[in-house]
């Protein structure tokens, strides 16, 4: 459903089933449930190269109010705006057990597959204590138009591979819609 636009009413205009549907009804469903995504990683995947950013596969859905605004076929990677509009987005990593290095997300817009391309979103890096498993984690409001997409990129510096954990709560994207522009 595409964000409503409220209508300007003219004196003496008599309201209508059709304005006030267009007008209350398809506005409040729209803010009652406004397009949002969540995609994760469903199985442990290694990161084989130490130092370097890989770009996440989602290949889960836990929910997609659009259905278009991500895919487990094509493009898994990805999150597409499915309006024009703010968006928060939230990204979490989770790594396998190591004491060495440290762990990072990026999340990009528009970047193709590419962490060297498209717009800089959001950068952060944790390290792990003890051999404990690593988190990286973060949330960003930003503008997106529609079919703009963001995607999330990690990075382990331990020295060899290591595993980024599948599983809906472990390593995971998710976009929802917050106000036009």
């Amino acid at each position: 459903m595409a964000v409503p636009t409220p209508r300007t009413y003219v004196a003496a205009e008599f309201e209508t089933a059709t304005i006030l549907n267009g007008d209350i009804r398809d506005t409040a469903t729209f803010l009652l449930g406004p397009p949002h995504c969540y995609a994760y990683r469903a199985t442990d995947v290694s990161i084989p190269t130490s130092g370097v950013w890989a770009l996440a596969s989602l290949t889960g859905e836990l929910y997609d109010s659009t259905t278009t605004m991500h895919s487990t076929a094509s493009n898994q990677s990805r999150i597409i705006a499915a309006e024009t509009g703010l968006y928060t987005i939230k990204a979490h990593a989770r790594f396998a057990a190591n004491a060495t290095g440290a762990r990072g997300i990026n999340i990009r817009k528009n970047a193709a597959g590419d962490q060297t391309l498209g717009t800089d979103l959001f950068f952060t890096f944790s390290l792990p204590s003890s051999g404990n498993i690593g988190y990286v984690f973060g949330s960003v409001d930003v503008q997106l138009n529609a079919t703009d997409y963001v995607e999330m990129f990690v990075n382990q510096s331990s020295g060899g591979a290591l595993n980024l954990l599948g599983g809906v709560t472990e390593s995971f994207m998710s976009a929802r819609w917050v106000s036009k522009l």
